[in-house]
């Protein structure tokens, strides 16, 4: 199960690399593709801890310990971005080019769901704000 979760992950991966790689975009590709991930995986994170109602974790973290919220946002988005780089290399995504680069039918359908997941992702951290809000409170 771990197995075909780390390849859907590296695969999503490989569509925003593939995706920055494109002749207008500037920049690494990869630490683009990084940063998408990073950011797609925070607000899942969001989205689960509204859900159990700890969605005022940030700000009770920064009371906790003394400090800015923005010092605790600077930590989460640092511990995300660090996971995501320990979990994929860029010449694994080279290596996904070489072998998906004829199938476009996949590429085609992964863009699809990517998308969708993204918008997904987005409409549940506002339906989870909004349940940790007004409901969960």
């Amino acid at each position: 199960m771990l197995k075909s979760i780390m390849k859907t992950i590296k695969f999503a991966a490989y569509l925003f690399y593939r995706w920055y790689r494109k002749p207008p975009q500037r920049g690494t590709p990869y630490l683009r593709t990084i940063v998408s991930l990073s950011l797609l995986s925070i607000l899942n994170v969001l989205f689960v801890a509204c859900l159990f109602g700890k969605g005022y974790f940030i700000s009770k973290a920064a009371k906790y310990f003394s400090v800015d919220k923005r010092i605790i946002i600077l930590l989460l988005v640092s511990l995300a971005l660090t996971i995501i780089l320990l979990l994929i290399k860029e010449k694994e995504l080279q290596e996904l080019d070489r072998k998906y680069e004829t199938n476009i039918a996949k590429i085609k359908k992964g863009n699809v769901l990517l998308i969708f997941y993204c918008i997904i992702s987005l409409v549940l951290l506002f339906l989870g704000a909004f349940w940790n809000k007004y409901i969960n409170s």
